[in-house]
């Protein structure tokens, strides 16, 4: 619970909840306000906000749904209809947050090499592609190292394919290490 809107802003920003009850009138900073802070900052923007007010207009209504409430309850409410809109809106931010690490694991299948934990060969080309026309468009440099694994067939031959997938493994994990944040490490294919 939160006295007034910039309270309510602080404590959001030190603890997102997955849900917020906001009244349209606060004090120092109305609910309309509150909204706009809170959406200025991207971290906040999918939390749902439920706006409380005795307030019946169309426009204020309007308003504050365009300002990003995701519901608007004019009191007096009815007290069933309140927790159904509630239970509606977390439903949906759950839906949302599932989407969301869904499509974070997604992309991360798509573009990672699950071996080496590196950047798979597709997505390796396509930022190469990118890297040269942009060093291109802007007449800078470019550097690019291969390293190939010298004898890794012996390897896998002497030793089997679990050794050499743990010695690339391994080595996936020094180059990770050895990079820095600009640059963008990825298995080409095989040993490479």
């Amino acid at each position: 619970e939160a006295e007034n809107g910039i309270e309510a802003f602080k404590k959001v920003t030190e603890s997102a909840p997955d849900l917020i009850l906001c009244d349209l009138v606060m004090p120092i900073v109305d609910g309309l306000k509150f909204l706009t802070l809170l959406y200025s900052r991207p971290e906040l923007r999918e939390i749902p906000v439920i706006l409380l007010t005795g307030k019946t207009d169309v426009e204020t209504k309007i308003k504050g749904l365009e300002l990003g409430a995701s519901d608007y309850v004019t009191k007096p409410f009815d007290e069933g209809e309140l927790l159904a809109r509630i239970k509606v809106q977390l439903k949906l931010k759950a839906l949302q947050d599932k989407l969301k690490q869904a499509n974070t694991q997604l992309w991360e299948l798509s573009t990672v090499d699950a071996l080496t934990r590196l950047f798979n060969r597709r997505y390796f080309m396509y930022k190469l592609d990118y890297e040269f026309k942009r060093t291109t468009r802007y007449g800078s440099h470019l550097g690019f190292i291969m390293i190939d694994i010298d004898h890794f067939k012996k390897l896998n031959d002497t030793y089997g394919h679990q050794v050499g997938d743990d010695v690339l493994r391994h080595i996936g994990k020094v180059i990770g290490k050895s990079i820095r944040e600009s640059d963008t490490p990825g298995r080409y294919g095989g040993e490479e």
